[in-house]
């Protein structure tokens, strides 16, 4: 007994697992943090000094690292890894 497989729907239901993890959620939530914390330190009537610019900038940094580093070391080992071609 065969059965036909539809290359296109496994293709499309791989490349929706990919966002399924939850990572990208908790990702753009740690993007939406140092906005606050800008908010929180411009706020002040005081002028916003150099480090406080810096320390919201380096709150950007974070959330790219843990996000490339939790993909690679956590989800990817279980998931697996796949290319999408383009035909």
């Amino acid at each position: 007994m065969t059965t036909n497989i539809d290359l296109k729907e496994l293709e499309r239901r791989a490349f929706k697992s990919t966002f399924q993890d939850g990572i990208w959620d908790i990702y753009l939530g740690l993007m939406l943090l140092p906005m606050v914390i800008w908010l929180l330190l411009v706020a002040h009537p005081d002028d916003p000094s150099t480090a406080a610019v810096v320390l919201t900038f380096g709150f950007f940094a974070v959330p790219i690292f843990l996000f490339r580093a939790t993909k690679k070391y956590l989800i990817m080992p279980r998931l697996g890894l796949v290319q999408f071609g383009t035909a």
